[in-house]
C-alpha cells in the first residue's frame, strides 16, 4: 500500500513539473521580463530627466545669465520641472487608453483586459492586441 505522505510528494512533485513546462507559465515568465525590461528603460529615463533638470536649473539659478531671469520667471521654471512628471503621466496614460480603445473598436477585439497587458502588448503597431 502507497504511503499517504509519497503521494502528497508525487502530487507537488506533478504540479512543479506541470508548472515549469506550461505554455501559460512560460508566457506569464515572458511577460513579467517584458516588464521588467521596461522598468529599466522606466529608470533611465527618470534620471535623464533629473539630469537635464538639474542642468536647467543650474544654468537659471547659477549661470552667467542668470541675472536676466526674473524671480517669478525662476520660481515658475523650478514649479514646472518638480510637478511636469506627475502632470505628463496621467496625461500619456489617457492618450494610451484612448488610442488602445480607439484600435480595439475597429479591429473588433473586447475592450476588457487589464491595463498591464496592454503595456505588455504594445510592441508591435499592426498586431498590437492580438490575442
Amino acid at each position: 500500500m502507497v504511503d499517504a505522505n509519497h503521494v502528497k510528494i508525487a502530487q507537488r512533485q506533478n504540479q512543479a513539473v506541470r508548472r515549469r513546462f506550461t505554455t501559460g507559465d512560460s508566457q506569464y515568465m515572458y511577460k513579467v521580463e517584458k516588464i521588467k525590461s521596461l522598468n529599466f528603460y522606466i529608470y533611465v529615463f527618470i534620471w535623464i530627466y533629473v539630469i537635464l533638470a538639474g542642468f536647467y536649473i543650474w544654468i537659471i539659478f547659477i549661470g552667467k545669465k542668470s541675472s536676466n531671469y526674473s524671480i517669478s520667471y525662476k520660481i515658475a521654471a523650478l514649479i514646472i520641472i518638480i510637478l511636469f512628471p506627475y502632470l505628463i503621466t496621467p496625461i500619456e496614460l489617457f492618450y494610451a487608453r484612448l488610442i488602445t480603445y480607439i484600435i480595439e473598436t475597429v479591429a473588433g477585439n473586447v475592450y476588457t483586459r487589464p491595463d498591464y497587458e496592454y503595456v505588455v502588448d504594445s510592441t508591435y503597431i499592426p498586431s498590437l492586441f492580438s490575442y
